[in-house]
């Protein structure tokens, strides 16, 4: 997988719901251009779900561009309510952070850089 990760964390409930999407193996994984199941993200749920057994706390995994995408993709072909929206969201923050990452630009430059753009655009120079 890639190097770079992001801590994201998860409820029980959307654990439950992850396990339910992500799996090991899919048949058609060759013909993606990014894997629709990855067997080390199918583990790393079960095992937060595991955990979950011994102290009954929000469970952070570190997930990878790879994995982030994965679950994108699984939880977009699966109606999963509030639930699968909050997955989604934090899936896009994570992969909006792992952008600031690999671009070595951080939240502060990227709101300045919005602002000035907006501001650009509403004086009608853009």
């Amino acid at each position: 997988m890639n190097e770079r990760t992001v801590p994201v964390s998860f409820t029980k409930k959307e654990l439950y719901l992850l396990q339910a999407t992500v799996k090991a193996d899919h048949p058609e994984n060759s013909r993606w251009k990014y894997p629709i199941a990855i067997k080390e993200l199918n583990d790393k749920i079960a095992f937060a779900i595991g955990r979950w057994f011994d102290n009954q706390q929000t469970s952070h995994l570190n997930l990878d561009e790879i994995e982030l995408i994965c679950i994108d993709h699984r939880l977009n072909a699966f109606e999963g309510g509030a639930t699968g929206e909050s997955i989604i969201n934090k899936i896009c923050k994570g992969r909006w952070e792992l952008y600031c990452l690999s671009t070595e630009l951080n939240f502060a430059d990227l709101e300045k850089r919005h602002k000035e753009e907006v501001a650009e655009y509403a004086s009608g120079s853009a």
